[in-house]
């Protein structure tokens, strides 16, 4: 199982991936700005933002976008190993706004690899329902783009009390989330309404995973989760 650790900077993801690492997964650091000492890959050693912004004359997004265009016409990076995780860089717009991680999902994909998608969201920023919503809406966004398995994980759960805590694992049932929203008669319910119906057309409404990457909680849950994945895939090697 070859998984991509996608989402915003500063979410967690590369706490999550040495989390997986710790677990026998082979890491992969696709970050080209940013070196990860404890990968076992770093595609900083053939491609580094710094250098290709003053190869182009770019500014540092500029050459954060050059450098995974050039990655997602390479396969140098994909990792012979049959379990390995990818932690990405923090800038969305490569998921969301480019086809550079289409790209690289498909070149681990075409050697015959099984991709699965973790994305990975600050819990913290999904303390209100609006935030909540809306970053679930995101995760379809990315996974209609992508089309692979996605597991969306709320991180840093020990930022939060207990009582955000249940209050989040409230929203993640259908029924429940629906109810409040159809209590409130203002526009952004209504629109909120209708993204939840957007959600149902993917694969993406499902019950998030809670964990704390940094304490170490919660990750059993998403490894039973991954591994339902991978039976429901099937043993692509």
């Amino acid at each position: 199982m070859h998984i991509f650790v996608i989402g915003n900077a500063a979410s967690g993801k590369t706490t999550l991936s040495l989390r997986l690492k710790e677990r026998g997964f082979t890491l992969v650091n696709l970050d080209p700005s940013t070196p990860l000492r404890e990968a076992d890959f770093d595609v900083r050693n053939r491609v580094r933002v710094e250098e290709i912004a003053q190869k182009y004359g770019l500014g540092f997004n500029g050459a954060q976008i050059k450098s995974m265009e050039i990655l997602s016409g390479e396969d140098f990076w994909i990792s012979e190993e049959e379990d390995v995780v990818y932690d990405t860089p923090g800038q969305m717009e490569v998921f969301l706004y480019h086809d550079f991680g289409k790209k690289m999902c498909e070149s681990v994909a075409s050697h015959g690899n099984e991709v699965v998608l973790i994305y990975v969201v600050d819990a913290y920023d999904a303390r209100t329902l609006e935030n909540y919503v809306s970053i679930i809406a995101q995760a379809a966004s990315v996974y209609l783009r992508l089309s692979y398995p996605m597991i969306v994980v709320l991180n840093k759960i020990d930022s939060l009390g207990d009582e955000e805590v249940k209050m989040m694992e409230e929203w993640s049932d259908r029924n429940t989330l629906e109810k409040m929203l159809s209590e409130r008669d203002e526009s952004l319910a209504k629109l909120m309404r209708s993204l939840v119906d957007f959600m149902e057309y993917t694969n993406i409404f499902q019950r998030p995973i809670m964990i704390s990457a940094k304490r170490n909680e919660g990750i059993e849950d998403l490894m039973d989760v991954l591994y339902e994945i991978h039976c429901t895939c099937g043993d692509l090697s």
